[in-house]
């Protein structure tokens, strides 16, 4: 329970959330073009 373990925790907290915008972009597109 030390610092240091926290600071990579919230790096991947930030790139996941990052990873999971994107998906939900693409996804979104993919919905949008197959839709129109």
């Amino acid at each position: 329970m030390k610092n240091q373990n926290e600071t990579p925790l919230l790096d991947k907290n930030e790139f996941l959330s990052y990873i999971g915008g994107t998906l939900v972009m693409t996804a979104f597109l993919v919905y949008v073009m197959e839709f129109v």
